[in-house]
Parts: C-alpha cells; sequence; structure tokens
C-alpha cells in the first residue's frame, strides 16, 4: 500500500461525503426490517455517522442490523463505515483480526439483492460519494491481496457490479 492510495482514497471519502447532514430519522417509522425489531435500531436515531465510526472499532452496533435499514438512514451512515475500515486499515490491521471485516459486507449486496440495492439504496449517493465507495472498496481488496495473496470474490462484486 502506498501513501498515494492511501492520501487518495482519504481525499475521495471527504470530498464525497463533507457537509452531509443528518436527515431527520425521527419521520421514518419503520427504520429497520420491520416493527419487531425497531428496538435494534434505536441507536441510529440518536447518533451521527462519526459516532458510527467510532462505534465499529469498538465491535458496535450490530452490523447484521445495519444490513436491514432504510436507505435513508443507509446513505447517511456509509461514511462511518468508510472511515472506520479505512483508518483501521492504515493504522495495521491485519486481516485475521480486523474489525470493520463484516461492516465491508453491508456495502455488497447479494446477487439477489443487487436490483433493489441498486434503485432503492445507490439511488441516494451522487456520482462522487459511488465513485469514493469504489475506490475505498479497491482500496481494501489491495489490502486483502497484501494480506492474504488473493483477491476477494465479494470485493470484486461490490467494485465491478454494485458501486458503479
Amino acid at each position: 500500500m502506498n501513501y498515494f492510495q492511501i492520501d487518495s482514497v482519504r481525499s475521495k471519502i471527504t470530498e464525497a461525503f463533507e457537509g452531509i447532514e443528518r436527515p431527520d430519522l425521527r419521520s421514518i417509522l419503520t427504520l429497520g426490517c420491520c416493527e419487531e425489531h425497531e428496538e435494534d435500531f434505536t441507536w441510529y436515531r440518536h447518533h451521527s455517522w462519526e459516532e458510527l465510526a467510532l462505534e465499529i472499532l469498538n465491535d458496535r452496533p450490530d452490523w447484521v442490523d445495519f444490513a436491514g435499514i432504510h436507505p435513508l438512514a443507509y446513505h447517511y451512515f456509509v461514511p462511518g463505515i468508510l472511515t472506520a475500515t479505512f483508518e483501521s486499515i492504515v493504522s495495521g490491521a491485519q486481516w485475521y483480526n480486523f474489525k470493520g471485516k463484516h461492516w465491508l459486507s453491508t456495502l455488497i449486496p447479494s446477487d439477489k439483492r443487487a436490483e433493489e440495492f441498486h434503485r432503492k439504496y445507490l439511488s441516494m449517493f451522487s456520482h462522487t460519494q459511488i465513485e469514493a465507495v469504489r475506490s475505498h472498496l479497491k482500496f481494501v481488496q489491495s489490502w486483502k491481496v497484501e494480506q492474504r495473496g488473493y483477491p476477494d470474490d465479494d470485493l470484486e462484486l461490490g467494485i465491478n457490479k454494485i458501486w458503479i
């Protein structure tokens, strides 16, 4: 990993999401997957994406819940995922103890959900924001190849078919 790549990705993330305003999540009755699990999504109603970045590094909140969050909240909180995973990598994390590993999966839906993800979620993002996420996924992919010696199929899917 070279410093030019690190600076480039950090700049893209910062520029793309700088000044992103927190949406009024109170107006969304069901923030998560369903009313039965709404309590699991309460944290998001009261915190910022910057706080999410810190919480990811402390293994909270649950990444599984985030995968089902409302598109408006998803869009707002993605910079937290990017920031946490990026900073973890540049601080010297190793793949086997990388705390953001599961959070990256929330950026890459399965092939079955790809069309819905494009329609509901990706439509919330500007071209600059999509490119920032894509650059981040490429950065993670190059780091993973350095760590493990081979590319990750899910990251390839995210780079080449989802965040385009």
